[in-house]
């Protein structure tokens, strides 16, 4: 191994001294590793990083305390603000509403994969201006609420509406209209009754969907060939018995 790499492999080593992880903090990759990974960043170490960078490197710790990541979520950069939206937690409040009305799609991009989203901010990512932070929405949540879930089946891109219909149980009364609809027919598909019109669709992936539907009826099991008493006998005789 050589002394880069060593150095890098040190900078995350568990019970380090102190002393000597400030002076890894002067290597540049050591200080990359230590800024992603190290949950025991001291508030001047913390200081450091931030002045020689990588601040976005830095920004994807998730163990840096509240009010750093509160401060990089306003950083000017727009990377640094979407690593921290991906796991920022609520401190102070509002913190994530404001991420959610984040000017650069890639922070609301990277705010969908936060899992400590309260509903007024994941409401308003399930509605963003942008399909693809509404389709990375669709991606990463399950539990949406109504309002949201029927809003996505019916948005005007068709990525969305795709993608949605894939994720989400329809209402009974959307089912028709995602049935009519290419982008979303296959999906729908799965929780329609299964007709004769769905079973010879043009469409493989719309026949697959009816084959596997689960409340298809499995096909009869054939009954077997009567057997003739030579035959029965003949067949014992094979099996040895």
């Amino acid at each position: 191994m050589d002394t880069d790499a060593e150095l890098t492999a040190l900078a995350v080593q568990k019970d380090l001294p102190a002393d000597l992880l400030r002076r890894l903090l002067r290597h540049p990759e050591a200080r990359r590793s230590a800024a992603l990974l190290r949950k025991d960043l001291t508030p001047d170490m913390i200081e450091e990083i931030i002045r020689l960078g990588p601040v976005r490197t830095l920004a994807a710790n998730g163990s840096l305390p509240a009010e750093v990541r509160a401060r990089l979520a306003g950083h000017p950069d727009p990377s640094v603000r979407a690593a921290t939206a991906a796991s920022v937690t609520d401190e102070p409040p509002g913190l994530l509403a404001r991420l959610a009305a984040d000017p650069e799609p890639v922070v609301r991009e990277f705010l969908t994969m936060n899992e400590n989203l309260p509903p007024e901010p994941a409401a308003a990512l399930a509605a963003d201006p942008a399909p693809s932070v509404r389709s990375l929405f669709v991606a990463r949540t399950r539990h949406v609420p109504e309002p949201s879930r029927r809003a996505l089946l019916t948005d005007p891109d068709p990525g969305v509406r795709r993608a949605a219909a894939g994720a989400y149980p329809p209402p009974a009364d959307l089912l028709p209209g995602l049935l009519a609809d290419p982008h979303t027919r296959t999906a729908a598909a799965r929780h329609a009754e299964p007709s004769r019109e769905l079973a010879t669709d043009p469409d493989h992936e719309v026949r697959e969907a009816v084959a596997n539907h689960p409340r298809l009826p499995a096909p009869p099991t054939p009954a077997p060939t009567p057997r003739t008493r030579a035959q029965a006998e003949e067949l014992l005789t094979r099996a040895g018995l």
